[in-house]
């Protein structure tokens, strides 16, 4: 029925706006609330003018909403993010090896520029309070970060993640848009367990599994690879 509906305006033209709970956590408790019959959250993080400047940007609603995103992050980390860069190209020129020895993570020394950027981004948070009611902020920066390791894996790179880089510019272009690293690409962090982590790592084709997704009863918006 959502899909009728949206069917019915212009295309690339329209937005359709919703918010629903989260599915349940094993104690029972949601992450996050819906909107019930309120909308109270247009009303939240500019979300209503937002929503209108994404139906009149000439780029169209999507593109905008994505390019909103940034907005909700500090400098701090977009220019930790921007340091690190957004591609597969900039984040190899890090890289002690050529990606091919036996050996594929490469701890970053503690006093690096490296590491403090990336322990920025890590480390950051939102601008507004977050809508997710997992854990005070005073808890996630109790939060220390032990150590960092660098993956260089040549086949992983050169088989899955920039292929998959290529082609999402190229989607993106054949859309006569402007493909634009750091607003279609962007850092992210993936929990996982040990296991996964090293296949992640290590094996190319498995790597990241959405359809794997939920086994471990973590599934709160459906089959998917999450992140934050």
């Amino acid at each position: 029925k959502l899909e009728e509906l949206m069917a019915t305006g212009s295309p690339n033209m329209c937005l359709l706006y919703y918010t629903a709970n989260s599915g349940l956590l094993p104690t029972g408790h949601y992450t996050r609330y819906g909107d019930q019959h309120n909308m109270a959250s247009l009303q939240t993080h500019e979300c209503l003018p937002r929503l209108i400047d994404g139906l009149l940007s000439a780029e169209g609603p999507e593109l905008h909403m994505v390019r909103s995103w940034r907005d909700r992050l500090t400098a701090a980390r977009l220019e930790a993010e921007a340091w690190l860069g957004y591609s597969p190209e900039l984040l190899k020129r890090r890289w002690v090896t050529r990606g091919r020895d036996e050996q594929k993570l490469y701890e970053v020394a503690r006093g690096s520029e490296e590491f403090a950027r990336i322990f920025t981004a890590f480390k950051a948070q939102p601008k507004e309070a977050p809508a997710y009611a997992l854990q005070p902020p005073e808890a996630w920066e109790r939060v220390q970060v032990l150590k960092v390791e660098r993956i260089e894996n040549g086949s992983i790179l050169d088989g899955c993640t920039t292929p998959y880089y290529n082609s999402l510019a190229r989607a993106i272009e054949d859309q006569d848009l402007t493909f634009e690293p750091g607003v279609h690409t962007s850092w992210a962090f993936h929990g996982a367990d040990a296991n996964a982590i090293d296949s992640i790592v290590h094996n190319p084709v498995a790597g990241f599994q959405p359809l794997a997704s939920g086994s471990r009863g973590a599934s709160l918006w459906g089959s998917g690879t999450y992140f934050a």
